[in-house]
Formats: C-alpha cells, structure tokens, sequence
C-alpha cells in the first residue's frame, strides 16, 4: 500500500523518515516523503519517492536564525504565522497531491496539523510522530521553557497547555483557512487538541523510554514511546580511511558538532573551543557542515590533533570519541546515548533545552552550556566533567539498556497492532 511520510526540518528529521520509509519498502510498501526542497536529493538517492514541500522560503530561515540569535519566541512566532499565512494555500494543494492513493499518513512536528486535515479530507488514517515529549504530563517540564526547571507536577501539565495554545494561536487563522480550502470545519480556538477524538489519535514517540520514562497519565492505547529510528544511510555511511586513521592514532577524541545550527558571532564560539583545544591537549574531531563554526579559523589555527569533516557517521563515530559536543537534537542525543559516550550538550533552539536538562537528570552529560554566555572556562569545566568515572559510568549503563532496542520495528509493530499495515 502507499505511505505518504510528512517531515519538515533538516538531516535530523528527514533521517528517521527515510530509515523508516526503506523498511516500509523492503516490506513492500510504497513509500514517499514530502518534505522541503533541501531534502528532495537526499530522499531520491535513498531510493524513497519524494512529493515536494514549499518549506525553504529565506523567511522562514530568517525566524529559525534569529531565534538562535536571541529573538524572543513571541517576536519568532509571529514572524513565522506570516510565512505559514502566505504559503498555506499552496502547502494544501501540495498535501492534496501528495496522499492522492495513500492509505496513511505518518506525520512529525510541524506537519502534523496540515496532515490532520488533509487525512480528515480524504479519509485517511494519521498517526504522528514526535522526537520529544510534547504530550503534557505532570512528571515532563514545558519543552519551550528557557531554562528547565523542575515544576510540581499540576504546573508541568498547566504550563504545557498553555504554552502550546499560545503557539497555536498565531497559526490557528492559517488552519483555519487551510480547513476552509478543504471544505472542512474550523477547529475550535483551543486547536486540535480540543477536538474530542484527540485522545483517539494515535502518537508515537521516537525516543527511549530510557531516554523519557513513560509518564503515567499517557492513555496505552493512544501514545506509544518505540525507541529512536535509527539506521544507516547508503548516501551517508561512508568513512574516509583518514578518518579512520585519525581515530587509531592516539587516544579517544572528543566530537565537536552543532549540526546545521547557526549563532550570531561563530567566529568568536570557534576560537574559544580552539584555545580550549590548544590549552588542554585534546583530540577532536570537528563537524564543521553547519553555520555555528567558522571552519577557515580551525583550519588557520593548524592544530595537529583536530580532524574536520563536513559530515560524518554518528553510528561510526560516537563509539570511538571520548565525549559528543552537541547541540542538542534529538538524533544526536540518541545516537551518542546508543553509543555509551558521554555528552556536554549547548542547545539552541527548540527542544534542544529540555534535551541538555534531560541528560543532566540521567547523570550522562557534563553540563549544559548557554551558547549566548559561553566563556572557555565553562567548556573546559563541562568537558573534563563528561571525562569523570561517574559520567563514564552512566553513558555505559544507558547504553547497555538502550542498546536492546530496536525503534523502526517498534514503530512498525504498533502500526500493525493498531491495523494500520
């Protein structure tokens, strides 16, 4: 049967889809992933259909920039209700085409309304797909609080519907006027959620219970934590032999890598990890692909004992390194935690904050840094935290449990359970 996948974002949230979609299709199904236009070759080349998705306007680029920049959410969120306004129209008649012969819809973040409707149209089934705990519980903080804090459980829950309903309301007009085009009824002001079959909707969440215990209140039958879909990827599972050499020749090194995040003065952050580098001694490998570092000044300060790429293998790599410098996302958090290394986490954006409290909580992180405030004696201390016995000892403990998991066959198992394959 066909699957129309719906994921907005970049390498970290078309991965899982596409790993997701080629076990789909090794069972024979027909998969194809509508998602913006940064991931259309990326998708091909893994052998995945792809429909396309207007996402990549430079205005919407602009609202992700400045909230790493230090824009506050209310200014970003309403910048970003007029992208969603004046591409509406056209994201409706994309979805229409797309899940023309579907017989489901599996959806994540940001795609998750537009699939909704579009499956209500045409009578399709949707199932959504998350890579943090959205749903409100009382034992979860609010994901968009800066920083996060432990709440009494009635305020984790209350704030949690708050915060998502004063989201909701600077793209409710646009809903509102994407349901219109579909010939459907408005939701009400509290949005889809105030639906009475919510409840009913299924949800998976693709993360470890390890990572997020499962909260108490989450109805069984509704909400499935699976595990991360993790895999490799034929375009991305190659390793340049020096690299390999690199790895092999002295001790472990630590992984430096903000993803594709960007900050306002990446050449300040860079030369603050190098003096940290020339000043301690350490290995690193350097992931350089995004726009948070400035690889000409890594490259200008000729440190024998850094490797940089512009990509790589986390499955390959993580293993092999003595702690992951992340930015936080939720594939990288799974992957250095699927790998037993330790991790400093410096979040940005999004979800990536609850991410570097959570891994604090689980004893596997040697810190959370503030990329707005960061001294070098901060990314010192965090680092040779992450180097403790203690911290060592829990990444390999995580590990351990999470390493029995296996979250595409997990997701595939509760699609089957629920009738959807």
């Amino acid at each position: 049967m066909k699957i129309s996948l719906f994921t907005a974002g970049s390498m970290g949230d078309i991965r899982p889809f596409i790993v997701l979609g080629k076990r789909l299709q090794q069972m024979g199904h027909q998969c194809a992933i509508m998602s913006g236009e940064r991931n259309e070759k990326i998708v091909t080349d893994e052998g995945l259909e792809y429909d396309r998705w207007d996402l990549d306007l430079p205005e919407a680029r602009q609202v992700e920039q400045g909230l790493m920049n230090g824009d506050s959410a209310h200014k970003a969120a309403k910048k970003m209700s007029g992208v969603v306004d004046k591409l509406m129209s056209l994201w409706v008649e994309q979805a229409t085409e797309a899940v023309q012969g579907s017989r489901l819809i599996i959806a994540a973040n940001q795609a998750v309304p537009l699939a909704l409707s579009v499956g209500e149209k045409f009578d399709i089934p949707v199932v959504s797909l998350y890579f943090a705990p959205l749903t409100p519980s009382r034992s979860i903080p609010p994901l968009f609080l800066k920083p996060i804090i432990r709440l009494p459980g009635f305020l984790n829950i209350a704030l949690s519907k708050v915060l998502r309903l004063v989201m909701w309301r600077f793209v409710a007009k646009s809903y509102a006027a994407c349901r219109a085009n579909l010939g459907l009824p408005a939701w009400k002001w509290g949005g889809p959620w105030s639906d009475k079959i919510y409840d009913s909707r299924k949800i998976i969440y693709a993360f470890s219970p390890y990572l997020v215990p499962r909260p108490e209140e989450w109805p069984e039958a509704s909400i499935k934590i699976a595990g991360s879909l993790s895999g490799e990827m034929s375009s991305t599972q190659g390793v340049s032999p020096a690299l390999e050499q690199f790895i092999v020749s002295g001790e472990k090194p630590v992984y430096i890598g903000f993803g594709s995040m960007v900050c306002v003065d990446p050449e300040s952050l860079t030369q603050k990890i190098i003096n940290v580098i020339k000043r301690s001694g350490l290995r690193a490998v350097i992931m350089t692909g995004g726009g948070a570092l400035n690889k000409e000044l890594i490259a200008a300060a000729n440190l024998p004992g850094v490797f940089c790429v512009e990509n790589v293998s986390h499955s390959w790599l993580f293993p092999r390194v003595k702690t992951v410098f992340h930015h936080g996302g939720s594939g990288t958090v799974a992957a250095a935690a699927r790998a037993g290394a330790p991790q400093v986490v410096m979040p940005f954006i999004y979800d990536q904050f609850y991410w570097a409290w959570q891994m604090e909580m689980l004893g596997v992180s040697g810190g959370s840094l503030n990329v707005k405030r960061i001294e070098e004696g901060d990314i010192e201390n965090a680092l040779q935290k992450s180097f403790s016995p203690e911290v060592a000892q829990c990444a390999h403990t995580l590990r351990q449990k999470i390493s029995v998991e296996n979250g595409v066959d997990n997701t595939i198992t509760e699609l089957q359970h629920w009738g959807l394959l």
